[in-house]
């Protein structure tokens, strides 16, 4: 992959990441006096499986050839993030419980995931663990994620498509073909409702890779960027398309429950980002010249992204629930924001930064079971 493509994508994911963060904060559980930016929150998660789609096309391209070595670096990169988070979301739960019980009831009330569970919080938290940890946490447009934790919603998804993918690479004939219907009839519709943003990352691989960099495609890049400019304007007159007339029909092909519910964004978001990373690959030795200088700023800085996307959240309940700080205080916010930052930074050096090991531990898992003699 090109140096400045991949350095433009690290700053995309970095950003995303950061976006994530702070459209959780402005919820009022976190702060108060500023208008609540969740949506952005959400779109952000349309740039994550864009990019998903893209890397995992160009690693199975260069990379990762055998479905063995696909599984391993996959869940690895999931688990090596995804556990930790888990253990943190536990800890978390237990300290807000016992310090302050009626601002827990958020996450531990019927309304939250499981709500069937709430009478048994130990039983509930840990079924959402495990699912969590089978990625089977939102099939069939159900939510099981840990306590105070919901990016972890978006990892079934994630593991789903990294699933799919490799049956359709790895496998053929009717062995896919039942592969495949055997994967939508567990996952169900709405992790089906939003696998086109996914593919789109993947399609759009294939696409930059053909790229030559000619006249055309810097033109083509350039208009990749007005469209953009356009759509970013814009994006809000979704809303008003959809509440016209022809809304209803719009709701029963695009909508499903839960996050898929709110598909068209993701579909929208995930164009802009398509329009984004073509645009940059395109003008790629522009960008070189440009992000080069602060490349290892921005490496380091993305290096952050995963732990900053599944730590935060848990982390900023920590901050309240242990100092009970002036929500509506632009300095107390300013404080738990970075105080939840520094937070994910430190975490980072036992998940995301040690990613290697985890794939180490997965391997050698991976190879006791290939070498296990069976009981006789």
């Amino acid at each position: 992959m090109q140096r400045g493509l991949s350095i433009f994508l690290d700053v995309l994911r970095f950003s995303a990441a950061l976006i994530v963060v702070l459209g959780h904060f402005t919820q009022y559980y976190f702060s108060q006096g500023w208008p609540d930016l969740t949506v952005y929150a959400l779109c952000a998660v349309s740039v994550f499986f864009v990019l998903s789609g893209f890397v995992i096309a160009f690693v199975v391209k260069t990379k990762e050839r055998r479905p063995r070595d696909y599984a391993i670096a996959r869940i690895s990169r999931l688990y090596s993030v995804l556990v930790p988070a888990i253990v943190l979301s536990g800890l978390v739960l237990l300290i807000g419980v016992r310090l302050d019980p009626g601002y827990m009831a958020t996450w531990t009330g019927a309304g939250a995931s499981l709500g069937f569970l709430a009478p048994h919080p130990l039983l509930r938290f840990a079924a959402q663990s495990l699912l969590s940890l089978l990625f089977l946490n939102s099939i069939h447009n159900h939510e099981a994620f840990p306590a105070m934790n919901s990016p972890v919603w978006s990892l079934g998804y994630e593991a789903a498509y990294y699933a799919v993918f490799g049956i359709a690479l790895f496998s053929r004939g009717w062995k896919r073909i039942g592969l495949i219907v055997a994967w939508c009839l567990l996952m169900g519709d709405g992790i089906i409702r939003l696998l086109p943003v996914w593919l789109l990352g993947v399609g759009l691989f294939y696409l930059v890779n053909r790229m030559r960099s000619t006249k055309r495609d810097q033109n083509a890049g350039i208009a990749c960027l007005v469209l953009l400019a356009i759509s970013i304007v814009c994006w809000h007159w979704v809303f008003l398309w959809e509440q016209q007339p022809h809304g209803y029909w719009v709701d029963a092909v695009m909508h499903g429950k839960d996050r898929a519910q709110m598909a068209y964004l993701f579909y929208y978001w995930g164009i802009m980002t398509a329009l984004a990373i073509y645009a940059a690959a395109a003008l790629e030795p522009l960008l070189a010249r440009i992000l080069t200088p602060a490349e290892k700023a921005i490496r380091w800085c993305a290096d952050l992204t995963f732990s900053l996307y599944l730590f935060h959240f848990p982390l900023l309940v920590a901050v309240y629930v242990l100092t009970h700080y002036n929500r509506s205080s632009v300095t107390a916010q300013a404080g738990a924001l970075s105080a939840t930052l520094i937070g994910c930074w430190a975490l980072s050096y036992i998940s995301e930064h040690r990613k290697y090991w985890w794939r180490q531990q997965v391997r050698r898992i991976a190879d006791t079971w290939k070498h296990a003699e069976p009981s006789i």
